[in-house]
């Protein structure tokens, strides 16, 4: 993998991590919700 794929790769890292957390910062469920879905979601993925 080229220098140029690297960065590329963690550039796009980087920007789906900061959607992940917009996301979620402005979801429309209570944060308590958002937190029950998401430790559901670990725990699915965990399986």
């Amino acid at each position: 993998m080229t220098s140029r794929n690297k960065n590329g790769l963690l550039a796009f890292l980087i920007a789906l991590a900061l959607g992940v957390g917009l996301g979620i910062l402005f979801a429309p469920d209570k944060g308590s919700k958002t937190r029950a879905k998401m430790k559901e979601g670990f725990r699915g993925f965990k399986k």
